[in-house]
């Protein structure tokens, strides 16, 4: 496999970089952190240094690079920290969604999400590091692993992205007792959901014996997943392998977009069309083991 930092399909755009840019040589923009949180000591310059090209620190099948992104997950940013890339050239984003690979490699549990930086072209005076979107990865990344990190992504015509931000723990740093690094490398933009690679299941995730129960835990930006009589989903006990309903509940101007459901190494994504007008949604039997994550995306409504 070729080290790509970013190769992006021919047919997404017309103002693409004339090559692939890689981590074998210093043809990207620029390469820093970004934190979403605006008194981050890590945004006004009071910390640096936490991010740079490093040895692959696992060689294998899945990613052969000799070199990577390394990414320190510092306890004094917000779990919108991630490694910043900055483009070659602008990408610019259209209604119709495509997909960011981005191989993954960290050391603990955690989401992984992409927010892409850029700005609206007939807005001249807006800032060209105005978030444009942020997505949570369809898939999930084992620790110990490279996996690949897909995240769904489009917008309104006029958008320009110039720098991608991926953010290896999306998670909180409230209980994080040390600094860790995580690794990324290979980011491609395909037509495609369907991850370039997998983890195999090892020797202990194949014996494990399944639950008569599993554990729900609702998540949200702009809005709530609850069970469907209103109560919080925080890791509550739940009949295994028997279709579970909850509800979406979007904060004051958003709708309820799509739902991910997350189960192990399985990744569900049900759309609008799947919630009622009251935010009820069904989630399917056979997802419904384990530790199960259940996500709503909400957006601005219009």
């Amino acid at each position: 496999m070729k080290p790509t930092l970013l190769l992006i399909a021919i047919s997404l755009l017309a103002n693409l970089c004339a090559g692939a840019q890689t981590f074998e040589q210093a043809d990207y923009r620029s390469l820093d952190t970004y934190d979403s949180w605006e008194a981050s000591p890590l945004r006004d310059g009071r910390l640096r240094g936490h991010v740079a090209v490093a040895s692959n620190p696992q060689v294998d099948a899945v990613n052969p690079s000799a070199h990577v992104l390394a990414f320190q997950r510092s306890r004094y940013a917000s779990n919108l920290y991630g490694a910043r890339i900055g483009l070659c050239e602008p990408i610019a984003l259209t209604p119709r969604e495509r997909y960011v690979h981005a191989l993954v490699w960290k050391p603990k549990a955690g989401r992984v999400m992409l927010i892409a930086l850029g700005k609206r072209t007939e807005r001249t005076a807006q800032n060209p590091a105005t978030e444009q979107l942020s997505e949570l990865s369809l898939t999930p990344v084992v620790p110990g692993r490279w996996c690949d990190a897909v995240f769904p992504v489009k917008g309104a015509a006029g958008s320009t992205i110039l720098d991608l931000v991926i953010v290896p723990d999306c998670e909180s740093p409230h209980n994080l007792q040390a600094d860790f690094a995580a690794y990324i490398d290979d980011i491609v933009v395909t037509d495609s959901p369907e991850p370039r690679t997998l983890p195999t299941a090892d020797t202990a995730d194949m014996a494990a014996v399944a639950s008569t129960l599993c554990r729900v835990t609702g998540l949200g930006r702009n809005g709530l997943i609850t069970a469907t009589d209103g109560s919080a989903l925080s890791g509550q006990q739940v009949t295994a392998r028997e279709a579970f309903t909850v509800r979406a509940v979007p904060a004051a101007g958003f709708t309820a977009e799509a739902i991910i459901v997350r189960s192990g190494e399985q990744t569900q994504r049900l759309t609008a069309a799947d919630i009622t007008p009251e935010g009820h949604c069904t989630i399917q039997a056979e997802m419904m083991t384990g530790d199960v994550e259940i996500e709503g995306i909400f957006a601005e409504r219009k």
